[in-house]
């Protein structure tokens, strides 16, 4: 009997890699515009935007070269993997 566990693979562990440090990251730079604003020096929030729109333009760029990958990988010739294997199969999937 084959083992039912999930091994995370490379690429998914750097996609959930880099979404939580995008989450760690945007929590930090948010508590900071909260203390800035607190405080009265509000010259601070343009950058520390800033650094929240470059995490998402990150996790942008990570996520559509994932979702590239998996569209070449499920693939072949230019056809849908499964769509494939359906017509070697015939409709029925037997």
């Amino acid at each position: 009997m084959a083992s039912s566990k999930k091994h995370l693979t490379h690429t998914k562990l750097i996609d959930w890699a880099v979404i939580l440090e995008d989450i760690v990251v945007t929590i930090v730079v948010l508590i900071l515009a909260w203390r800035a604003v607190d405080a009265g020096f509000l010259g601070s929030l343009p950058y520390l935007s800033s650094i929240i729109v470059a995490e998402q333009a990150k996790v942008s760029i990570i996520i559509n070269r994932t979702v590239k990958k998996a569209t070449v990988e499920n693939s072949k010739d230019g056809i849908v993997y499964e769509t494939a294997l359906k017509s070697y199969q015939g409709e029925d999937g037997v």
